[in-house]
């Protein structure tokens, strides 16, 4: 060996370590193993509690991780079954200064976020969800280091305070199912960094007016906020983009479709599901969302006919217009969508007329659901490729002709090809439920 390459191994092997270094064998420094079994005594009876011994190595407790020097670094109490007659966050926690890490979800934790947490500032990642937390979490926005921030499925409640803004590490948020309520703040467009953030299925009213401006050279955002009592509400990206990969605010109150949503060129999923949107399919110029995967509208008001631009989004694999308004006959040209894994346009029952053949040479088309509308014809003869992956339902149409889909009898497989109430020959060796059929 080259006496160099020794110099620098030897030089390598006695560097210190650095300080924030996960290490196993050292002893927790005494004022933060006095916190910790203070802890013990506090969370009496949780799994892994009896490894919590005085004078232990780190690497003894479970739960604990520390550095080179014995601070304690991470804490990882996770469906450990805390059960505590006291307050969830407990005083002797801010004894542990040196926190980076402070997993508690899935526990029985309640009461406020107190401020202890206040005092834990290095904390990096803070995860305190499926607990019976309540009251307003104000404690937790001068954690400024925090990069992932998850108090989902707790009682947590109130609005969502602007100092929000402060945590412009953070990449991930998650406030779901929880009783916030309100407005998010216009101060979420400081949080520049963020990469998942859900608000799903609590209270809010208002999204925040601006979105964040993205570091380009970023991955671009997954933004959730179902179930929520959003209305209709003016939004506005940044000129460079809007930075957004994927949108989520089915079942919410938006009347209207926001013109500023259908212009946001790099978004791959877009869900309104469930709003009671009106208005015309031909009212939006769809081209512009050249990146879309997933066009996902089902149970809006949605009127006119699927218009033919549609076929001009090639990456579109997941198209959902059911329980809708839409009217006429479905253009041929959607056949040019040879990405289509999954085609819903069910319940709207003035859209009919004869079923494209130009669909049923999809090569990726798995799952084409039609039930409830109004077409004629032969059925479908989609390329089902593993016929017991494939789900075909054209229920309550006026379909005729032969029930056999490509060599296959849909009362073979009844969960995965349902073609009752149509006006299909009845063949002895394939029966199906027909409609009054003129």
């Amino acid at each position: 060996m080259k006496p160099s390459l020794v110099y620098s191994l030897l030089l390598l092997f006695f560097l210190p370590a650095p300080s924030n270094r996960l290490v196993a064998s050292v002893k927790i420094r005494p004022s933060q193993e006095d916190a910790l079994l203070a802890l013990k005594s506090a969370y009496s009876g949780f799994a892994g509690s009896t490894s919590w011994a005085k004078g232990a190595d780190c690497s003894k407790w479970a739960g604990v991780t520390c550095g080179p020097v014995g601070n304690v670094l991470r804490l990882s109490l996770n469906s450990s079954g805390i059960k505590t007659p006291v307050a969830g966050i407990h005083s002797s926690l801010s004894g542990l200064s040196h926190l980076q890490t402070l997993n508690l979800a899935n526990n029985a934790l309640l009461g406020p976020l107190t401020t202890t947490l206040s005092k834990l500032t290095r904390l990096q990642h803070l995860d305190l969800s499926s607990n019976l937390f309540n009251k307003n979490p104000n404690y937790i926005w001068g954690l400024t280091q925090l990069t992932y921030l998850d108090i989902s499925k707790t009682l947590v409640s109130g609005p969502l305070s602007p100092s929000i803004g402060a945590l412009t590490n953070l990449e991930v948020l998650n406030v779901s199912n929880t009783y916030l309520a309100g407005a998010i703040p216009d101060e979420f467009s400081s949080l520049v960094k963020l990469r998942f953030a859900h608000f799903d299925k609590c209270f809010f009213t208002d999204l925040p007016a601006m979105f964040p401006e993205f570091d380009s050279s970023a991955s671009n955002l997954t933004f959730s906020a179902s179930v929520n009592l959003l209305a209709d509400m003016p939004i506005t990206f940044p000129a460079s983009g809007s930075g957004v990969a994927s949108m989520d605010l089915a079942g919410n109150r938006i009347a209207s479709l926001p013109t500023e949503i259908v212009l946001m060129s790099d978004l791959t999923s877009l869900n309104l599901a469930g709003n009671g949107i009106v208005g015309q399919m031909s009212d939006y110029d769809w081209p512009i969302l050249e990146n879309i995967v997933g066009l996902f509208f089902g149970r809006n008001l949605l009127e006119g006919k699927v218009p033919v631009s549609i076929s001009t989004l090639t990456k579109l694999k997941y198209f959902h217009f059911g329980a809708n308004a839409l009217k006429g006959s479905l253009p041929e040209e959607l056949g040019n969508l040879s990405e289509l894994l999954s085609l819903d346009l069910s319940s709207n029952a003035d859209l009919g007329g004869y079923f494209p053949v130009s669909i049923n040479d999809l090569p990726n088309l798995t799952r084409l659901v039609l039930s409830g509308d109004s077409f004629t014809g032969p059925l479908p003869q989609p390329f089902l490729g593993a016929v017991s992956s494939f789900v075909l339902d054209v229920r309550n149409n006026s379909f005729s002709g032969s029930p056999i889909i490509q060599g296959v009898c849909p009362a073979d497989y009844p969960t995965r090809l349902k073609v009752e109430l149509n006006c299909l020959d009845v063949l002895p060796d394939c029966e199906t439920t027909q409609a009054q059929c003129s």
